[in-house]
């Protein structure tokens, strides 16, 4: 006794669970059989922690001796990513690391289910149906992994069933590459020339309700109108802080939306902020665009003006314009 005293007085939680394991299985004769038992209590807890977590995504850990950490500070738009976190020190070693993994994806789901798709009905019921899983009396702990698998199997297929039913997240995403990535070309040929004289102006100059009017004009004559309500809803006009050289082009972004906190843990800050990045660029190319495409109707009523001596410069500066546009036009169809 006094041997696994000295060794484990220093330990805490999982921490000292997994030392004792070790003792158990090195030592022989009475300080084994201590260990052992000793062992067995230990695991208690900690398996009746697991079970709430696995069950109800929630932690009861009053003097930090889980494995799985929970800052109760993060909102839960950021509750996937960013709330729990797996601290590996803390793991005992009944537990493998593979399946420690799996633990902490089950319980966060579980939570995520709750606090971010108003799951409250399907987490209670299978919360019911796990109590009868005692972990407690599990004492050779066989089933452990088998059960931590499983619960995350469960928790994890519900959360794609609603994500892909509920909140339509594969319509979301075929609205952030129409209209984010500019793939809805009707779309980008309509508002591109209702904005053009608009955006051409200062920065400063630029009404963002005019824009809004354009954007919702521009849905309803091109295909847009045929889309589901979500991408009238969620679509706006964005519009960055100018500095002094800026036109509208420069500074006018479209937006989508998010509400739902389910939706706002999938398209993140950081993941909304690169479909900006990707946009910016694209719609400096379509900005292009639009330019060659008025440059050749102001070249179509030179060339009715111009006297045989220009005849050569005027294809020169045509056929330059035809390589740059052709050049736009392949660059994004290799992007997109």
């Amino acid at each position: 006794m006094n041997k696994l005293v000295s060794i484990s007085k220093k330990l805490k939680g999982c921490a000292l669970t997994s030392e004792l394991d070790r003792q158990s299985r090195r030592t022989d004769g009475e300080v084994g059989r201590t260990a052992r038992r000793l062992y067995r209590q230990s695991c208690r807890p900690i398996l009746r922690m697991l079970r709430k977590w696995l069950a109800e995504g929630a932690i009861e850990d009053e003097y930090d001796e889980f494995f799985i950490f929970a800052d109760s500070s993060i909102q839960n738009s950021r509750l996937w990513s960013e709330k729990y976190k797996l601290v590996r020190e803390r793991t005992p070693s009944m537990i493998a690391p593979e399946v420690a993994s799996a633990a902490l994806i089950a319980g966060k789901a579980v939570d995520f289910l709750r606090a971010c798709c108003d799951d409250r009905e399907w987490v209670l019921q299978r919360a019911s149906k796990m109590t009868e899983r005692d972990f407690e009396d599990n004492r050779d702990l066989s089933n452990l992994t088998e059960a931590i698998t499983a619960a995350s199997s469960e928790a994890s297929d519900r959360v794609k069933k609603l994500m892909f039913g509920k909140f339509r997240l594969v319509e979301h995403l075929e609205s952030l590459r129409s209209y984010l990535l500019l793939m809805r070309g009707d779309f980008v040929q309509v508002i591109t020339d209702a904005l053009g004289e608009d955006l051409d102006k200062p920065a400063g100059m630029i009404l963002r309700h005019n824009l809004v009017r354009v954007l919702e004009n521009s849905m309803r004559i091109s295909s847009g109108e045929n889309e589901s309500e979500i991408d009238r809803d969620r679509l706006d006009v964005r519009l960055l802080e100018a500095s002094k050289k800026d036109t509208g082009w420069d500074i006018f972004r479209l937006d989508y939306r998010f509400t739902e906190a389910a939706l706002e843990n999938f398209f993140s800050d950081r993941v909304m902020n690169r479909y900006m990045r990707i946009f910016a660029f694209l719609w400096e190319l379509k900005r292009a665009e639009h330019y060659l495409r008025n440059l050749w109707e102001v070249q179509r009523s030179w060339n009715a003006s111009l006297n045989s001596s220009s005849d050569q410069l005027f294809l020169q500066c045509a056929f330059l314009r035809v390589k740059m546009n052709h050049f736009i036009l392949n660059l994004q169809y290799f992007l997109v």
